[in-house]
């Protein structure tokens, strides 16, 4: 009597409904109404799911702009130095105390400038 009994780790004879473990792989796969087997058509996508695309979307073009501009800056950062040969003297008269005012602001937002976009590119990676 004790041999005819299936032993408590499911080591008995599996059943029918055990059984799902076919090698058939149909997730992709429905049934028509007709009869006829076609591939599932995708399913459409919820209010958030589309914002959560437009969103993405709109972050990646930003950073390949930011990009970008980045290397722009860094294109014209290596011009610079055939510029600045130049002593940054203006042709027209003005105040060399100007002059250099103006340079030293330009350079600081084109550093602040350069800086943000990088931090964007290193926080986008």
């Amino acid at each position: 009597a004790v041999q005819d009994a299936p032993n408590e780790e499911g080591g008995g004879e599996e059943s029918e409904s055990d059984s799902d473990d076919d090698d058939d792989d149909l997730s992709g796969v429905t049934a028509r109404a007709d009869g006829e087997v076609s591939e599932r058509e995708p399913r459409t996508l919820t209010p958030q799911e589309m914002e959560a695309r437009r969103v993405q979307a709109g972050e990646e073009a930003f950073r390949k702009a930011a990009i970008r501009e980045l290397q722009q800056l860094q294109a014209n950062a290596a011009k610079q130095p055939q510029e600045a040969n130049t002593g940054g003297v203006s042709a027209k008269p003005r105040s060399h105390e100007g002059d250099e005012a103006r340079r030293e602001s330009v350079g600081r937002s084109r550093d602040r400038r350069r800086q943000a976009l990088e931090n964007m590119r290193d926080n986008a990676e």
